[in-house]
């Protein structure tokens, strides 16, 4: 058994190998994130921080695929950049260096990139009085960024995979491609579409073609374990002489942008809808306002 402060709260992270977990500890005289080695049953902080909150961003530390780092984005004077540091606290790097934000990091499978979103392009500091600046008397931090991605070991280059503005974090499909949504219906878009980017040549394609409504949302996306297939919610409103006409769908894509199975048996709340696969990636498990179905490809 674990004995963790209740200040804890659900702020806990498993390493992959389950040998390591990583908490929050918000409270004083030293809070941060702490990683308590299971095969010791020593904690250690490795990062000093008093929230999960970095910029307007909200997000947990990202365990490396082989549990022996941690990346997190960090608040530090007016920008936000990657960082990552060992389990044992040491070898605290920052990744990016650069004056705009940079969050949402996230390992490929390999462990060799971290893929994160930046408004680098948009800004290049918002450190103020200093031309080009973004920061303002009524600026507000940037509500997402472009993909890109950086090396997670020397040296740490950094690469732009894409132009398209994303307001939710990036997703490794595998070790050469990574997902990611644009369009943010919350601030007003008709359209939500899903992407997948190639580092291996820099190329991105749209994933969700569109489908000729007036409204298209394709909202919760979950890959299946080995990349073969995506599964999310899709709606859609056309606007016609009789009124809005509305469809709600659950759809299985893959990866080059093939539909394998559509469903529209099952009502959800809008941004309501979560999704599972098993680990073999033949059935998925989708959750609403309906009892929980299992289905299989």
């Amino acid at each position: 058994m674990v004995d963790l402060p209740s200040e804890v709260e659900g702020n806990v992270y498993w390493s992959p190998d389950m040998t390591k977990l990583a908490y929050f500890l918000p409270s004083q005289p030293a809070p941060g994130v702490y990683v308590l080695d299971l095969r010791i049953g020593v904690s250690t902080r490795v990062i000093a921080t008093e929230s999960l909150n970095q910029g307007g961003f909200v997000d947990a530390p990202q365990w490396s695929p082989d549990s022996t780092r941690l990346a997190m984005a960090l608040q530090g004077g007016y920008d936000v950049d990657i960082y990552v540091v060992s389990a044992d606290g040491l070898g605290f790097t920052d990744l990016t260096r650069h004056g705009a934000y940079d969050f949402w990091p996230r390992w490929s499978p390999d462990g060799q990139w971290i893929a994160f979103l930046s408004d680098r392009e948009r800004c290049a500091t918002w450190e103020p009085a200093v031309e080009g600046t973004c920061r303002s008397e009524t600026s507000l931090s940037p509500n997402g960024g472009q993909l890109h991605i950086v090396r997670a070991n020397s040296p740490y280059e950094v690469r732009r995979l894409s132009d398209e503005w994303s307001t939710s974090p990036p997703t490794w499909v595998s070790n050469l491609q990574i997902a990611f949504s644009t369009g943010d219906s919350l601030l007003g878009d008709s359209r939500v579409s899903l992407w997948l980017a190639d580092i291996s040549d820099g190329s991105t394609r749209e994933l969700t073609r569109p489908v000729g409504a007036d409204t298209e949302l394709n909202l919760n996306p979950r890959w299946a374990p080995d990349g073969s297939a995506v599964i999310f919610h899709q709606i859609t409103t056309t606007n016609a002489a009789g009124g809005a006409v509305s469809a709600s769908n659950v759809v299985i894509m893959s990866p080059g942008g093939a539909e394998l199975g559509r469903t529209d048996a099952f009502n959800f709340a809008r941004y309501g809808f979560a999704a599972e696969w098993s680990p073999d990636a033949e059935q998925a498990t989708i959750g609403g306002d309906a009892a929980s179905v299992s289905t299989a490809l």
